[in-house]
Formats: C-alpha cells, sequence, structure tokens
C-alpha cells in the first residue's frame, strides 16, 4: 500500500509541475506580447514562448526526476 502513495504523491506533484510550465507559457508567450523588444529580429514573446517555455519544462522534469524516489514495481 506504500507504493500507491508514493505514487500518488509523484502524480500530485507533476500535476502541479504541468499547472506551474502552463502559467509560464500564458506569461512569457501572452505576457511579454506587449513588450516591443526584439532580440536578432524575433520578438522577446516569440522566444520566450517557444524556447523559454520548452528550456523551464527541461528544468521542472530535472526538478522532479530528483525529488522522486526509485521504487520497486
Amino acid at each position: 500500500m506504500n507504493n500507491y502513495f508514493e505514487t500518488l504523491l509523484e502524480a500530485k506533484r507533476t500535476a502541479i509541475a504541468l499547472m506551474i510550465l502552463i502559467a509560464f507559457w500564458l506569461v512569457a508567450g501572452f505576457g511579454v506580447a506587449s513588450v516591443d523588444l526584439k532580440i536578432f529580429s524575433v520578438p522577446l514573446w516569440a522566444i520566450l514562448g517557444t524556447i523559454g517555455v520548452w528550456l523551464f519544462g527541461v528544468i521542472i522534469s530535472i526538478s522532479l526526476s530528483r525529488s522522486i524516489k526509485d521504487t520497486k514495481l
């Protein structure tokens, strides 16, 4: 029964990480759209909405993988 609770905790952490990633995507993509800043002639919202979200997702994935214990199946 202990594996069930560990799996449930892992699922909750993953769901929270997904909500954080979606919030970051909304802010990075749509929230920065009014800023008229360009990097190499590319708008800031386009960079943050694509590469920024990808990098943020990688960081979240690494932190999730470090917080999960290895359990027997």
